[in-house]
């Protein structure tokens, strides 16, 4: 064997050795992005889905009071009434022997839950007749979760504060709508004001 062909040898086996790494590289490189962008969405979802789950909790009790005998039947002629109704309402979703709803994602794993509470306070200390209401959605333990979607998402999650007015209660609230002044409806037409972050 010549020299000259000994060397072309060399060469070729450097060149597809050089290959053959740049490739292995690149092929790291996207499975890695593959997967970090992947991670990405399912916290994604997750974020989304402990937002609705946390809205359905309030859609619930306003539509429960929306629905009348918004204080059971007694005169609901002030807030702390009414704050009481509400936790009544938050109080029905919840499971059994615990004190929050665990919202189950079963198509995902068994393992993929949110845990939910819900309260409800007066907005005016002050004011007994304002008619504005505050609902707290709290979300319990998603750090314990061994979802990593659910567990990677739990330091953003923040608890929820929906400000929001009972209205059409007596005469003196101050969430009366003016289109309906006079009216007789002392229902417990509920109207969001503003939703906040803990």
């Amino acid at each position: 064997m010549s020299r000259k062909s000994n060397q072309q040898g060399y060469a070729m086996l450097s060149v597809t050795m050089i290959g053959l790494v740049a490739m292995l590289g690149a092929a790291s490189l996207f499975n890695h992005d593959v997967v970090n962008e992947s991670r990405a969405v399912e916290e994604d979802l997750a974020r989304l889905r402990t937002h609705w789950a946390g809205m359905g909790h309030v859609a619930y009790a306003l539509s429960r009071g929306r629905e009348g005998d918004l204080c059971g039947g007694s005169n609901c002629n002030n807030d702390n009434k009414r704050r009481d109704s509400y936790i009544g309402y938050l109080t029905e979703l919840r499971d059994s022997g615990v004190s929050y709803r665990r919202w189950r994602y079963d198509e995902i794993s068994s393992d993929y839950y949110l845990n939910i509470d819900g309260a409800a306070d007066v907005q005016n200390e002050g004011s007994n007749h304002s008619g504005k209401l505050i609902l707290n959605i709290a979300f319990v333990d998603l750090d314990t979760s061994p979802m990593i979607a659910i567990a990677g998402i739990w330091p953003q999650i923040r608890d929820l504060d929906v400000y929001f007015c009972t209205g059409l209660v007596s005469t003196t609230d101050e969430c009366i709508d003016a289109s309906v002044t006079g009216s007789s409806d002392v229902g417990g037409l509920a109207k969001i004001q503003t939703i906040r972050t803990k």
